[in-house]
C-alpha cells in the first residue's frame, strides 16, 4: 500500500536526512492539499498582506520551530492529544489535527477571507506549528539529523506553497478566480473525507 511504498522510498534516501524529509510529504495527500491551498490563499490575499512570501515563510519557520521543540525541548511541546474523540473515535490525533487544518485553510480559500496582515501571518504560523507538532509526534530524542530532516520537510511545504501561488496567479490572469474558491471547497471536502475514513 501507499504507506509501505513511502517507507521504502524514504528509507532509500539512506543517511541523507534532508532528502528523506523532502520526500515524506509527497505521500500525504491531505498535507499536500493544505500546503497547496496556503499558496492559493497567499496569492488571493496578496493585496491585503504587504509581502506575499510572508505566508510561506511563516509556515516554513513554524514547521521547523515545531520540529526543533519536538526534537530538543519536549517539555515545551503542547499536548495535542484528543483522547478518544467522541464523534470520530477511530481517528488518531494526527488525523484529527490534519482534518481541522484542511478545513480551516479550505474555508479561507473558498470564501477568499483575510483576517488582517498580522492575523493572516499568525494563522499560517499557527497551522504550521500544529502541523509540525503532529507530524513530529514520533520524535523522541534530539540530534542534528532530526532537525535537518524536518528542514527538508518544511522546504517541500514551501515548494507546494509556491506552486499554489503560481497556480492562483495563472487562474486569476485567465479570469478563473472562482475555480480557486472551488479548490478551497475541495480542501474542506478532503478534511471531511478523512474524518469518515474514506481516504
Amino acid at each position: 500500500d501507499m504507506k509501505k511504498i513511502r517507507d521504502i522510498l524514504v528509507e532509500s534516501a539512506g543517511n541523507r536526512p534532508m532528502l528523506r524529509g523532502m520526500m515524506l510529504p509527497l505521500f500525504q495527500p491531505i498535507f499536500i492539499a493544505i500546503m497547496f491551498c496556503f499558496g492559493l490563499w497567499a496569492s488571493q490575499i496578496s493585496d491585503r498582506v504587504p509581502i506575499i512570501w510572508s505566508i510561506p515563510a511563516a509556515l516554513f519557520l513554524s514547521v521547523v520551530a515545531a520540529a526543533f521543540i519536538s526534537a530538543f525541548h519536549q517539555e515545551w511541546k503542547p499536548d495535542l492529544t484528543f483522547g478518544e474523540f467522541k464523534y470520530l473515535p477511530d481517528l488518531t490525533d494526527i488525523q484529527i489535527t490534519t482534518m481541522l487544518c484542511a478545513i480551516a485553510i479550505g474555508a479561507m480559500v473558498a470564501f477568499n477571507k483575510s483576517i488582517s496582515p498580522i492575523g493572516d501571518i499568525a494563522f499560517a504560523a499557527a497551522v504550521g506549528l500544529v502541523s509540525g507538532f503532529s507530524q513530529t509526534s514520533i520524535t523522541t530524542e534530539g540530534n542534528n539529523d532530526t532537525l535537518i530532516f524536518w528542514v527538508g520537510f518544511g522546504l517541500t511545504a514551501v515548494l507546494l506553497n509556491i506552486i499554489g501561488i503560481g497556480f492562483e496567479t495563472f487562474l486569476k490572469s485567465m479570469k478563473l478566480s472562482k475555480l480557486v474558491q472551488f479548490l478551497g471547497v475541495l480542501s474542506i471536502g478532503l478534511g471531511f473525507i478523512l474524518a469518515v475514513q474514506v481516504f
